[in-house]
């Protein structure tokens, strides 16, 4: 078993470069690190089909108006922890109830959070 501290690789879903720049920084300052990340629904599945070595993802719910599910599909069925990001409120995500939502705006206490809380469902 992987040591709780030991820094994780993350995929980031997200079409706007500002926020992929500051999750890329709150990841960082996690000690993990973004390796990943795509802007389409597209590239996000070519990536995880690339790499099976993702630790975990956050997923922006909306891509240019293409909905992400594909992509979280994917991940559920990898067994690798996801998360969305949404400015729709948590309720946004119905094909997936049960997954983590983070609200846009967000600050780095939410990320942390929501890393946390995927990290502990690997570390279980």
């Amino acid at each position: 078993m992987d040591q709780p501290n030991q820094p994780r690789r993350f995929l980031v879903l997200e079409d706007e470069p500002m926020i992929s720049m500051l999750l890329e920084d709150y990841i960082s300052d996690m000690g993990h690190e973004m390796a990943w990340q795509a802007e389409t629904v597209r590239d996000a599945l070519l990536l995880i089909e690339k790499h099976p070595n993702i630790d975990g993802a956050i997923l922006d719910m909306n891509i240019r108006g293409e909905l992400s599910d594909p992509v979280a599909t994917v991940l559920k069925a990898r067994r690798i922890p996801f998360c969305f990001m949404t400015g729709y409120g948590a309720g946004a995500a119905t094909a997936y109830r049960d997954a983590l939502v983070i609200g846009k705006p967000f600050d780095i206490v939410t990320v942390q959070q929501a890393v946390n809380t995927l990290l502990a469902s690997v570390d279980d």
